[in-house]
């Protein structure tokens, strides 16, 4: 079962460049470093909030 980063906390996004990089490779999440550019995990980050946003928006009109 994989975590679901749409529901990633502030703590989590201040370090998700470290997590893309390897700050969990202990726990099982690998390391993308020399993989992905700086730009790269940034637009993924970008992404992630988006999807957090869009995610939040459906709850919100749930019946």
């Amino acid at each position: 079962m994989l975590p679901d980063l749409r529901y990633l906390d502030q703590q989590g996004h201040q370090a998700f460049p470290a997590i893309v990089a390897g700050l969990y490779a202990d726990k099982g999440m690998p390391s993308l470093a020399g993989e992905l550019s700086l730009d790269q995990v940034q637009a993924i980050h970008q992404y992630l909030i988006k999807r957090s946003g869009d995610l939040q928006r459906e709850l919100r009109a749930a019946p």
